[in-house]
C-alpha cells in the first residue's frame, strides 16, 4: 500500500469514528436503557443466571425476567466494571462502530467505494434511532454481513461433492447465528430468513438441483437453525421474541404503527418510506429478472418487507432504513462512474466528501453531541440519584430507574427499562402514574421515594403536591427528588 491510499484510509477511518462519536453522543441523553442491561450484565459475570426471578423491585410481576439481548448485556457490564459509565458508552461505541464498518464491507463487497459508502450512511445517521446504541443495529448488520458472505461461497458450495466444506460452513454458520441470538433476539427470524435466502441461492446456482445439494442445503439450515437455539432460552427464544410484540404493541412508540405517533414520527416515517422504496428501485432497474440472485436485489425484497411490516410495528422502518444502505451506495458509485467516465468516486470525490462533508459534520453534529453530553442523565443528574434514602422504594421515570439500577443497587424500583418484563398492564399503569391520572393515588403502593423528571411529568408533581403526603426535598436540573412528609432527611 503507497503512502496516499494509506493517507486516503487513514481520513475515512477518522471521519467515519466522528461520526460515530457524534452519534453515540447525540443519543446518550435520552438513551439510557444500556445503563440497566449493564446492571443486568454485571450480574451475569458474577454468576447469575440470565433467566431468572425479579430481584430489582419491590412489586415484581409474575413473569421471570428473560433477557432479549444477553451477550450484549454481557459486553456492556464488562463496560461498567473496568471504566464505570463511561465504559457503557465506550462499548456503544464500538457497537456502532462495528455496525457501521459493516455496512461498508458490505457496500465495498458490491463494489461501491468507500466514500460513496460513507455517504449512503449519512441519511441513515440522520433517522437518528437507527443506529442508536441498543443491540438491534449490530445484530442486523452480522445478518447483513453473513448473507453478503454467503453469497461468494454457495457458487462453490453448489459445485462441491466432497462433505468436507459442506461441513465446515454449517458449523460456521452454526457460531455465526448463536452469536448473534446472543446478541439480539431478533436472530429467532434472521437465522430461517438466511437459511431460506441462501437454499434458494444454492439450488438455483447454476444447473437443475442435485441430491447433493439439498444435503448441503440441509447441513447449511441445522447449522443455523440450532445456532440460534444456543440461548439462555433455548428453542423458547422464538416465543420470548413474540412476547416482546405482544407486551409492548400498541403501548411503546417503537412497537407500534406510524400513525399512532405524533405529527413528526408521521413525517419522518413517510420520509423512510420514501427512501427506502427509490433505492428498492435502484436495485430493482439494476439487476432486473435476476435480482433474487443478487445480494442488492435481496437487501432491497427484505427492506420491502420490513417496511410492510412497520406498518404494525414502528421498529421494523429503521430496520428497513438500514438494508438498503448498500443499495444506496451502489447507486451513488454507478452515477458517480457514469458521470466521470468510469472513475471510482473515491478518486475524483475523496477531497471534496473530506473538505465540505466533514466540515458540515463538524459544523452541525458535533455541537450537537457535546450539548447533549452534557446533560447527560448520569452526570448532570448524579446528584438526585445519590441523595436517594438507602434501601427506597423508587417510583419515578423509566431512565431514570434505569440510571439508579446500575449506580445505586440498594433502591429497588417499581418500573424500569425492561418493558417487555413489566408486561402491557404495568406500562399502562405506569404511564397514568407519571401524568397523575391513575385512580389509584399518587403514586403506586409501597413506594417510599419518587424522582419527577423534566415538563412532561407536571402531572405527577401535582397529585405529589395536593396529596399533602410528600415533600419536595432537592431539585437538580429538570430532576425533583421526593420523600414522603413524614420522613426524615
Amino acid at each position: 500500500m503507497h503512502g496516499g491510499e494509506g493517507a486516503r484510509i487513514a481520513r475515512i477511518a477518522l471521519s467515519t469514528g466522528i461520526l460515530v462519536i457524534a452519534a453515540v453522543a447525540a443519543a446518550a441523553g435520552n438513551f439510557t436503557d444500556p445503563l440497566w442491561m449493564a446492571r443486568a450484565g454485571t450480574e451475569i459475570l458474577s454468576g447469575g443466571a440470565p433467566v431468572h426471578a425479579d430481584s430489582w423491585s419491590w412489586d415484581p410481576v409474575a413473569n421471570p425476567f428473560v433477557p432479549t439481548s444477553p451477550g450484549w448485556q454481557v459486553l456492556l457490564g464488562l463496560g461498567y466494571q473496568f471504566l464505570g459509565i463511561t465504559g457503557v458508552y465506550v462499548v456503544g461505541v464500538l457497537a456502532i462502530a462495528f455496525g457501521l464498518g459493516g455496512l461498508s464491507w458490505i457496500a465495498a463487497r458490491l463494489g461501491a467505494s468507500a466514500t460513496a459508502a460513507l455517504l449512503a450512511l449519512l441519511p441513515v445517521w440522520a433517522f437518528h434511532g437507527a443506529i442508536a446504541s441498543r443491540a438491534a443495529f449490530p445484530a442486523l448488520v452480522l445478518f447483513m454481513m453473513d448473507l453478503q458472505f454467503l453469497r461468494q461461497r454457495v457458487p462453490q458450495l453448489a459445485q462441491e461433492t466432497r462433505w468436507g466444506p459442506t461441513l465446515r460452513l454449517a458449523l460456521g454458520q452454526f457460531v455465526i447465528a448463536a452469536i448473534g441470538v446472543w446478541m439480539h433476539a431478533s436472530w429467532s427470524l434472521f437465522a430461517p430468513a438466511t437459511a431460506a435466502i441462501a437454499g434458494f441461492w444454492l439450488l438455483t446456482s447454476s444447473k437443475p438441483a442435485h441430491w447433493r445439494r439439498w444435503r448441503q442445503l440441509a447441513a447449511l439450515s441445522i447449522g443455523l437453525v440450532a445456532g440460534s437455539c444456543v440461548s439462555p432460552t433455548g428453542i423458547g427464544i422464538w416465543v420470548a421474541a413474540n412476547r416482546v410484540r405482544e407486551q409492548c404493541a400498541g403501548v411503546v412508540l417503537e412497537w407500534s404503527p406510524p400513525w399512532m405517533q405524533d405529527p413528526l414520527w408521521i413525517a419522518l416515517s413517510g420520509l423512510i418510506a420514501v427512501y427506502v422504496l427509490s433505492a428498492a428501485a435502484l436495485a430493482f432497474r439494476r439487476v432486473e429478472n435476476r435480482r433474487l440472485q443478487s445480494t442488492e436485489g435481496v437487501l432491497a425484497i427484505l427492506a420491502i418487507l420490513s417496511l410492510a411490516a412497520s406498518l404494525t410495528t414502528m421498529r421494523f422502518m429503521m430496520q428497513a432504513a438500514i438494508l438498503v444502505v448498500p443499495v444506496y451506495a451502489m447507486a451513488i458509485e454507478r452515477a458517480w462512474q457514469r458521470q466521470r467516465h468510469g472513475d471510482n468516486a473515491d478518486i475524483r470525490f475523496g477531497r471534496v466528501y473530506m473538505s465540505r462533508v466533514m466540515a458540515a459534520s463538524f459544523v452541525l453534529l458535533l455541537p450537537l453531541a457535546v450539548v447533549s453530553a452534557a446533560s447527560t442523565f448520569p452526570t448532570a443528574h448524579a446528584a438526585t440519584t445519590r441523595d436517594l434514602p438507602r434501601g427506597c422504594h423508587l417510583f419515578a421515570d423509566y431512565s431514570a430507574t434505569n440510571v439508579t439500577l446500575l449506580v445505586r443497587p440498594d433502591v429497588k424500583v417499581w418500573f424500569d427499562g425492561r418493558l417487555d418484563y413489566w408486561g402491557h398492564t404495568r406500562i399502562v399503569e405506569y404511564s397514568r402514574y407519571l401524568g397523575g391520572t391513575n385512580p389509584n393515588g399518587a403514586v403506586p403502593e409501597g413506594t417510599t421515594c419518587v424522582i419527577a423528571t423534566g415538563p412532561s411529568e407536571a402531572g405527577l408533581r401535582s397529585v405529589l403536591l395536593a396529596s399533602g403526603h410528600w415533600r419536595l426535598v432537592t431539585t437538580s436540573g429538570d430532576m425533583s427528588l421526593w420523600l414522603p412528609a413524614s420522613a426524615r432527611h
